[in-house]
């Protein structure tokens, strides 16, 4: 064989084992920074070179709003015993299963924010299939063309080219990625979001926040919850008479005359001042009251939620008005607070908020308590007991309101005990405080003590709702309504406003 065919044939030999030894150790090199990247969930030590060369797109953000602040942060999980690690780097998301990727998202997707949680812990409440193999889900803030999600409505057969922003849910299961939920456009631009007991809260680019809960196929958005508070439900002898002998016993065109503002509020509350009796033998009016039971029918078919009974009329009637006026709002299926109470508080649930209702009287008139009905009535004496049922309410609730029964009677600014019991309410966090008993109006504001940014919104005296006291002087009133909105950093009070109605009756009624 001729001496340079030789040469050739070994020079191409030897390039060829140069040439693989080089791809193999370039190889080799590769992997182990992509399987370095999998040993620490500080993301600013992985290099995307690789899965990232092709995704030119990345810097470039003109399509998207300005202010948005693009996350990066990684997250590692053990899920049955295997070493999950979530990662979200230049606007792109990918999950690797023990140092192995097995998802990423795609590339023409530009993801904002991420986290991993439990969001549907209360599953079996709400009947739907929770992941075997994964207790928690794996949630992206993203945006994408078009305004649906993984598909579309059969009716839309073209969709937008914008880019709009969705929110997508992913479990972990036989060690892949499955959707669980993708969203179409969700309405807002969201610059941040936070998972927090059990409920995502999203911050708006506006500067507006919402709340959003995980309900058997997907998040749904929890509205605020608008409160209406009235004053004193005081029936006279003229009223009941009248609507007894002339309005067939009902009660109900009392309260309707603020039927659009029940209509509106999520809880509404009225003091009830008065018992309830059922035998009409004991109806009475002032000073001693007993009021038909049908009032309370008349209360809950206009709309109302609920009564406060603490008041200096409870005991009128004795036992007897204790147990009926209990007996009667049961049937009707009205929430009753301050008489018969199993806690200091009652508590109440609106759009997945939790409130805490307490109400307080600074007196009876004088009639004393009966052995075995000592919680029949709250009292507005002791301060210790107070202060320890206000902390209880806030440990289990989101939200604290007071009904205060107060202050003297046709006094229209608030006296020193009332000012007094305001300081120890604030100091305890109370975040509502809704004032009867004077039947006339006292101011309402948004209280703060100086150095404190803490905000505690106070009707001092809402006055009566309804009465037959023909002194105009001496009787005035009406409903305060305010929107309460539960966010990552607690209870926002806004909106607060008071509406004054007449109160004399029969004035009101159309003639």
């Amino acid at each position: 064989m001729n001496i340079n065919k030789i040469n050739r044939v070994f020079n191409a030999i030897m390039a060829t084992i140069v040439f693989v030894a080089i791809f193999y150790v370039t190889t080799l090199i590769n992997c182990s920074i992509c399987m370095a990247a999998t040993d620490t969930v500080n993301h600013s030590e992985y290099d995307d070179e690789i899965i990232f060369s092709k995704r030119e797109e990345c810097n470039d953000i003109t399509k998207f709003p300005e202010d948005i602040k693009w996350k990066e942060k990684g997250v590692r999980k053990v899920i049955d015993g295997h070493d999950v690690r979530y990662i979200l780097r230049d606007k792109r998301a990918r999950v690797y299963i023990d140092k192995r990727l097995i998802w990423q998202s795609d590339e023409t997707w530009f993801v904002e924010d991420m986290f991993v949680g439990d969001i549907d812990k209360d599953s079996t409440k709400d009947k739907v299939r929770k992941s075997e193999k994964s207790e928690e889900e794996f949630v992206l803030l993203l945006w994408k063309e078009g305004r649906f999600g993984q598909s579309r409505p059969f009716f839309i057969k073209d969709d937008e080219k914008d880019y709009s922003q969705h929110i997508f849910t992913y479990n972990i299961e036989a060690g892949k990625l499955i959707e669980k939920w993708c969203s179409s456009y969700i309405g807002e631009n969201v610059s941040e979001m936070v998972f927090s007991d059990d409920t995502l809260y999203l911050t708006h680019l506006s500067g507006e926040k919402s709340r959003w809960k995980w309900f058997s196929f997907g998040f749904e958005k929890l509205e605020s919850v608008n409160i209406l508070v009235a004053g004193d439900n005081l029936m006279h002898k003229e009223i009941y008479e009248d609507i007894l002998k002339n309005h067939n016993s009902d009660f109900e065109f009392l309260y309707n005359r603020i039927g659009d503002k029940l209509k509106e509020s999520d809880l509404s509350i009225i003091n009830l001042e008065t018992p309830l009796v059922y035998d009409a033998s004991m109806y009475s009016t002032y000073p001693c009251f007993g009021t038909p039971v049908s009032v309370a029918k008349g209360i809950k078919d206009a709309g109302f939620d609920g009564v406060t009974l603490s008041t200096n009329h409870r005991l009128d009637k004795g036992i007897t008005g204790i147990e009926d006026t209990i007996k009667a709002l049961d049937e009707y299926d009205l929430i009753h607070v301050g008489s018969m109470d199993e806690k200091p508080y009652v508590p109440v649930k609106r759009n997945e908020i939790e409130f805490a209702l307490l109400n307080y009287t600074y007196g009876t008139n004088g009639i004393k308590v009966k052995k075995g009905y000592e919680n029949s009535v709250n009292y507005l004496d002791d301060e210790e007991k107070i202060r320890e049922d206000i902390r209880e309410a806030k440990k289990n609730s989101d939200c604290v309101i007071v009904f205060a029964h107060w202050g003297n009677e046709y006094t229209k600014e608030p006296v020193k005990s009332q000012l007094i019991w305001r300081d120890v309410f604030y100091e305890e966090g109370v975040d509502i405080v809704v004032g009867t008993h004077p039947h006339v109006i006292q101011k309402y504001e948004m209280y703060k003590e100086k150095n404190n940014d803490r905000e505690m919104l106070i009707y001092y005296s809402l006055g009566n709702f309804v009465s037959a006291n023909q002194r105009k002087d001496h009787n005035s009133g009406g409903i305060g309504t305010f929107t309460v909105t539960k966010s990552v950093d607690g209870i926002e009070i806004s909106d607060e406003e008071f509406f004054k109605i007449e109160t004399i009756y029969p004035n009101f009624i159309d003639k």
